[in-house]
């Protein structure tokens, strides 16, 4: 008599808070092609972390002197992670990333990953190990993402 009471409230429960643990709120970015650039605005979050900053080297004055290279120093940057989707229509992928992002030094790491088939959400691959951070261009797509997360309000 238990089991019949408790087990659909068991089940409904169930369904009600998956559909929250999984919630998005991916929000259209930029678009290359058929790429489609988005951020879920509900995963935002802003840190600091302490870094190395190398400036770049100055170019001598007279020719056949070396170039002078400043001394590089500890600095406290402001690092921002999100989830980022990219969707690739052509290939039915959906890539979801969990990324960081550094402002200053124009760099972004993947912390992990999820490749789904993109019609039906179908988990292909996940990756929890994270990448080597890279370097991102003024025109890359992540520069965009990056300004996109600094238009939004912070919470």
């Amino acid at each position: 008599m238990i089991k019949k009471r408790v087990l659909p409230v068991l089940l409904a429960a169930l369904l009600l808070f998956s559909g929250t643990c999984l919630a998005e709120n991916m929000q259209f970015v930029d678009a290359n092609g058929t790429t489609g650039y988005y951020v879920d605005v509900d995963s935002i979050e802003f840190s600091t972390d302490k870094v190395w900053i190398q400036p770049d080297p100055i170019p001598a004055q007279e020719p056949g002197k070396p170039d002078v290279v400043p001394q590089g120093y500890m600095a406290e940057v402001e690092i921002v992670t999100a989830r980022v989707a990219v969707i690739k229509a052509r290939q039915n992928r959906r890539f979801i990333y969990r990324m960081r992002f550094n402002p200053t030094q124009s760099t972004y790491q993947i912390l992990s990953s999820v490749m789904q088939a993109y019609d039906t959400r179908t988990t292909l691959q996940t990756n929890n190990t994270p990448l080597t951070a890279t370097g991102y261009s003024v025109s890359s797509p992540m520069h965009e993402m990056v300004d996109f997360i600094y238009e939004q309000p912070r919470k």
